[in-house]
């Protein structure tokens, strides 16, 4: 491979490089939205807590175990603090989901916080689940980023074995 060429490929891994490397930070600063539940992320079926959100973009949903699960609340974002009652469920964890809805009605953003239902609580509406588990999408940034800093590494030892060839 002659220099010109090496010195495309570098320049090339180069640009690429600082490319996803933006693309990674732009998408990391958009807000995710934030959760929590107050007084206590624990009680009784029937009881009620307050929910609130921030940087939930769109119209809110405030649901029960599942992006489709029973509607809690319709607050209005994308900082909103809600009043909610527990629904009746067996003892175990669930989790409070609150969805951002894009006017087309996709989803646009969620976030989740565990409830964990302690004391008799009737027919449940819904089985306890596990700990709500990170969406290998919410990944993304690192992995982009991870890919930055591979194609940066390949053109700094690229450019070194240009100037290797140069020198001798």
């Amino acid at each position: 491979m002659g220099r010109r060429a090496v010195w495309a490929t570098t320049v090339a891994a180069s640009g690429l490089s600082v490319l996803a490397l933006a693309a990674g930070q732009s998408w990391a600063c958009v807000p995710q939205p934030l959760l929590s539940i107050k007084p206590d992320a624990s009680g009784p079926a029937s009881s009620e807590v307050l929910v609130e959100g921030n940087s939930v973009p769109g119209a809110v949903e405030v649901r029960w175990n599942a992006l489709d699960g029973p509607m809690l609340a319709r607050p209005t974002g994308p900082n909103f603090s809600s009043a909610v009652t527990i629904p009746r469920a067996d003892e175990g964890l669930y989790a409070i989901v609150v969805i951002g809805r894009a006017p087309d009605g996709s989803v646009s953003a969620t976030g989740r916080a565990a409830f964990e239902v302690t004391g008799a609580g009737g027919s449940p509406l819904a089985r306890p689940t596990p700990a709500p588990k990170s969406d290998p999408s919410d990944d993304t940034p690192a992995l982009v980023l991870l890919a930055g800093v591979a194609g940066v590494a390949g053109g700094l030892v690229s450019s070194l074995l240009m100037s290797r060839r140069q020198r001798s």
